[in-house]
């Protein structure tokens, strides 16, 4: 569910943490999130010790039933991959990471970035979705890179198919670009939006920027301040977005080493979208679209 309250500053009285404190939690944090992505996200399932596999699947049958029951009754008939890899995806990268964030009391949709996208958002995708063009037709001209997708459309079906990459992105993105750019700042909750100055600068250059949302002024700032101020972020920002988008890279593992390769850049690019758009959904709907259109041009070519 969306919050319509986030231009709502949160109350201060947060309580001051010394540097070496802020650094060895938010270390610890990125140790911990990582180790989990690497554990449930990047190790496949059959891999891990019986008594795990086996409470898992004890704890998804219900919902499994009820799942494929209703896929089939829409007309999917090989609904068995499409169903219990959608259930595992939407317990391990959504129900599970919420439930801990509201364990921290941060579990408000607010707190989590799922909020409605400020001016910038459609500017912003539109843009990177262009920009983004040439890397997709490069990555998907790599040999091997569409027999694995082509291998789950034929084994899954067109609708499951559909239907289990789109639960597949919402809730990873929700996990790496909302809950993880909550949990790496101080105060392990998305921050309120920034203030941005008005677009009055003389470069045509710096006035396109600015219609984006970047190029603010630094005031003085120094550090990795300059870079946060320049792109219009809140301040404890940069920490986040360099460990969500080495997440990002991390559940690429295993896939064609162009698509991995790009997968780092293009989750760092991805967590700035969502900052600088007060959004994770915009970041979802990004990817969506490249993926689409990635698998769209492999379709065609054939």
């Amino acid at each position: 569910m969306l919050d319509r309250r986030n231009r709502i500053a949160y109350p201060r009285g947060v309580k001051t943490e010394s540097p070496v404190r802020r650094c060895a939690v938010a270390t610890l944090t990125l140790t911990i999130t990582t180790a989990y992505c690497l554990a449930f996200l990047v190790r496949p399932p059959t891999t891990w010790p019986g008594p795990i596999r086996d409470t898992i699947n004890t704890i998804s049958k219900p919902a499994l039933a009820l799942t494929k029951s209703i896929l089939e009754s829409c007309g999917v008939e090989s609904a068995t991959f499409a169903t219990i890899s959608g259930l595992y995806i939407f317990m391990i990268a959504g129900l599970i990471p919420w439930a801990t964030m509201a364990l921290l009391r941060r579990g408000r949709p607010n707190d989590l970035g799922c909020r409605l996208p400020n001016q910038y958002g459609w500017r912003l995708m539109c843009v990177t979705y262009i920009l983004s063009l040439p890397f997709l037709i490069w990555m998907i001209q790599s040999a091997g890179f569409a027999s694995p997708y082509l291998s789950q459309l034929k084994r899954a079906g067109g609708i499951a198919f559909c239907l289990y990459y789109t639960l597949n992105m919402l809730t990873e993105h929700f996990l790496l670009q909302g809950v993880v750019l909550a949990a790496l700042r101080d105060d392990r909750r998305w921050p309120p939006p920034e203030s941005l100055a008005p677009i009055d600068t003389p470069s045509v250059a710096a006035k396109k920027l600015q219609w984006l949302g970047l190029a603010q002024p630094t005031n003085g700032a120094n550090g990795l301040r300059i870079v946060e101020r320049w792109l219009g972020m809140p301040r404890g920002c940069v920490f986040a977005i360099l460990g969500s988008g080495l997440m990002f890279a991390l559940i690429h593992v295993g896939k064609n080493p162009r698509e991995l390769l790009l997968s780092l850049p293009g989750g760092i690019a991805l967590a700035i979208l969502s900052y600088r758009t007060n959004t994770w959904l915009t970041a979802f709907v990004l990817h969506l679209a490249t993926a689409g259109t990635a698998f769209a041009l492999v379709l065609l070519s054939r």
